[in-house]
């Protein structure tokens, strides 16, 4: 059952109402959550599931409630609702953006009650039944973390990024749990994807620690699909090409073919220059240049044109397709892992604890051989190479 809301120590009193008050306070709760667990930027508009809200306080108060919380200056607004798309969206208004939260206990049983109905609804809705969503469902159910989590919490410089640090571990577990599938790539997301990196380390499962096997690459790997749509001798000439650079190393393959020097033994200029490789060549504008797309449509010119053709480009219509490609290879990453790597591991293993995370499956180490070799056939049935499959501790 809910135990408390998350509302900003600066927030003046919103009702004479208890009842009414402690339903801004829900409302704060759930943009608070949203905001924190789903490490978005303090701000980005996000949107509010008007169904769940009328669920819980009622259709007839809900948007009340939330033009009441504009209007007193506690949220803002953005005003713009597509129809099968974007939802309204909301962000706390400046005096509380940045500000501290602080718990509140809530006041009506009821209302926790319905709150804890809602979400156990909401989280089976997302796993209807479906065995690999089930597994990796109970096994971050399971997880645990140490309890030298709260001395490296203490650590940390009093600020946003520690306070949000706090309350993903605060939320993991019980009511604070939530498993959500994505609807257009059907990536499925849970506490174990959002939670920031650094805490991971303190994760464990009956004690033992995790292990994360994935494919290196795995995105620029799967643009190899794309060479096969239309199939011809150039094409395919281009795919050997393609295909040699990801198994020997695609990152250093295209770091060395950039004007400007880029040391890959580096772990945080490593991340830096894979986050650019995704950004500001494949997922980005077809309008940005940068040195990254310079060198990749050097190299490759023939996949670059089918990357570009595939944006919506050539027809003037990339704001429509923007995400075109990105979908694509989520739905194929996410194929990958929940109809194909699970179910088989679960075939395998009965027991096989497993919690996925985009294009990885984590679990402990005496299953890290069994997830490598299911992982690499998967891709291989699919993208038709064996990859770089890399093992690390979490």
């Amino acid at each position: 059952m809910k135990s408390a809301f998350y509302i900003p120590e600066n927030l003046p009193p919103l009702a004479d109402s208890p009842a009414l008050a402690e339903k801004f306070h829900y409302i704060l709760d759930m943009l608070y959550l949203r905001r924190t667990l789903g490490r978005y930027d303090a701000t980005d508009y996000l949107g509010i599931h008007l169904a769940t809200l009328q669920k819980i306080i009622s259709a007839r108060r809900a948007k009340p409630c939330l033009a009441s919380l504009v209007t007193l200056g506690v949220l803002e607004c953005d005003n713009e609702w597509h129809k099968g798309g974007k939802s309204t969206g909301y962000r706390f208004a400046e005096p509380f953006r940045e500000a501290k939260f602080r718990k509140v206990a809530p006041v009506s049983p009821q209302l926790a009650a319905q709150i804890e109905i809602c979400r156990a609804e909401a989280n089976e809705k997302v796993i209807a039944g479906d065995a690999a969503l089930t597994r990796v469902k109970e096994t971050v159910e399971k997880i645990k973390f140490e309890p030298a989590v709260r001395d490296y919490l203490a650590s940390l410089p009093d600020d946003d990024k520690k306070a949000s640090r706090r309350t993903a571990i605060d939320n993991f577990g019980g009511d604070g749990l939530f498993f959500r599938r994505d609807k257009s790539g059907g990536r499925f997301y849970h506490n174990f994807v959002t939670i920031a990196r650094d805490l991971r380390q303190f994760a464990r499962l009956d004690g033992q620690q995790l292990y994360q096997v994935d494919i290196s690459a795995c995105h620029p790997g799967l643009l190899a699909v794309l060479y096969d749509d239309a199939p011809t001798p150039e094409l395919q000439a281009e795919k050997a090409k393609y295909v040699s650079a990801m198994q020997s190393g695609f990152y250093e393959f295209l770091a060395a073919r950039m004007t400007t020097q880029t040391d890959l033994t580096d772990n945080a200029v490593r991340d830096a220059f894979k986050k650019s490789v995704m950004k500001d060549y494949i997922f980005c504008s077809t309008a940005k240049k940068s040195d990254v797309r310079q060198a990749f449509e050097k190299a490759f010119p023939l996949l670059a044109a089918l990357i570009f053709e595939g944006k919506g480009a050539e027809k003037g219509i990339y704001k429509k397709h923007k995400r075109k490609i990105a979908i694509r290879l989520q739905k194929l990453e996410a194929d990958m892992i929940f109809s194909a790597v699970i179910p088989r591991l679960i075939a395998r293993y009965p027991d096989i604890p497993v919690v996925s995370m985009h294009d990885a499956v984590i679990s402990t180490l005496e299953y890290v051989p069994a997830i490598r070799e299911e992982m690499e056939r998967a891709f291989v049935e699919r993208v038709g190479f064996t990859p770089k499959v890399k093992t690390s501790r979490v």
